[in-house]
């Protein structure tokens, strides 16, 4: 059952990924990108935890890594887009 809620979560972070990535190419806004990239990290961590599910538990902390690189490029986008003036 939970594998089937992390995939929606991949699902769904795909999805927002390809919108932004579609914003980008309309405005050609690098936040947008890097929102873009966020997302698609977000998703390669549920795609994973869903497919290494029988690990055991000291396995998954390296996806922490994946979601914290993810929060750091959402992060670094908006400082990015506040801090360019």
């Amino acid at each position: 059952m939970i594998q089937m809620i992390w995939g929606a979560c991949a699902m769904a972070c795909v999805v927002i990924a390809l919108f932004f990535w579609r914003f980008h190419r309309r405005s050609r806004d690098p936040l947008f990108v890097m929102f873009a990239l966020g997302f698609a990290l977000l998703a390669v961590n549920w795609i994973g935890l869903a497919l290494l599910v029988s690990v055991q538990s000291e396995a998954r902390t390296y996806f922490f890594l994946v979601r914290l690189a993810a929060f750091l490029l959402f992060l670094g986008a908006i400082l990015h887009k506040n801090l360019k003036r």
